[in-house]
């Protein structure tokens, strides 16, 4: 049995607009989405020299060691029986990411109905696993189980979930991730189009205007903006966008990250959001 660690951060909003290290990652990987960065470890014994220790203590101590003022940290436990194809699986992805630098995390609740098909459940998860850019762990704390998948395109990681969803019967939320390193790099891989929105809490009315102009520096003229009322209060959009182009502005201290100083002033909180181009 193997234990890994899934750590889902967040940046904590600060009126700092001078962050102390801002070029370094919050974790590993950058995430999009609700969750700011994603961190994957294998703790050393985490069963207990004699295999007589808990797991949870092993996560609450995890969860105290990272305590930083900077960023919340959830912990997902997730267990494997299998250790070789745990192995093989981050091996996988540490020789493939290059070419295959989408990193899909799903966290999947099954559905207890009538259409479940419960009787199916550990083929489906077999499948899963014989698969080399593919895993499944079983988990005990937001969802029954957590799947990671390495994929070339985002389109291809978006389909995958799709399908899975079907064949389990299950509630997916699902996270894209990218190697941190990888944002450094100037990848063939990143050539695919999408369209961007980016939801963002407005701190300061009076800085968004200079910050829109540095998107539009960036991306071009045909960015555009809406209002919004409810959770968000606007919304920056631009159609058909490369992912090399808009990777580049998440780099930690650049654009659109909570660690820019342009961005602290004019917002407190971010979204990002990617479609598949029409």
């Amino acid at each position: 049995m193997r234990l890994r660690i899934i750590q889902l951060i967040n940046n904590y909003y600060t009126d700092e607009t001078k962050p102390v290290d801002p070029n370094t990652p919050l974790g590993e990987f950058c995430a999009f989405g609700y969750f700011d960065a994603l961190s994957i470890s294998e703790p050393h014994s985490p069963f207990g020299e004699n295999d007589k220790d808990s797991i949870w203590k092993h996560s609450a101590r995890e969860t105290v060691k990272n305590i930083d003022g900077k960023c919340s940290r959830r912990n997902m436990l997730a267990l494997i029986l299998d250790d070789e194809k745990d192995t093989d699986f981050w091996r996988y992805v540490s020789e493939h990411e290059c070419e295959s630098p989408f990193l899909f995390l799903s966290m999947v609740r099954i559905i207890h109905s009538e259409h479940t098909r419960t009787c199916n459940l550990s083929e489906e998860i077999d499948k899963v696993n014989s698969r080399k850019d593919m895993i499944a762990y079983f988990s005990y704390d937001y969802s029954d189980m957590v799947i990671l998948h390495l994929h070339k395109a985002y389109q291809s990681g978006v389909k995958t979930v799709l399908e899975m969803q079907t064949n389990l019967g299950a509630s997916f939320y699902t996270i894209l991730a990218i190697n941190e390193k990888l944002l450094q790099l100037k990848l063939d891989a990143f050539k695919e189009k999408v369209d961007w929105k980016f939801y963002v809490n407005v701190k300061n009315a009076a800085e968004i205007h200079s910050f829109i102009n540095s998107i539009k520096n960036e991306l071009g003229g045909d960015v555009s903006t809406s209002d919004l009322l409810g959770e968000w209060d606007l919304v920056i959009e631009k159609k058909s966008v490369e992912f090399s182009t808009i990777f580049k502005l998440y780099k930690m201290g650049e654009l659109l990250t909570h660690s820019n100083p342009k961005f602290m002033e004019a917002f407190y909180n971010a979204r990002t959001e990617f479609q598949s181009t029409s």
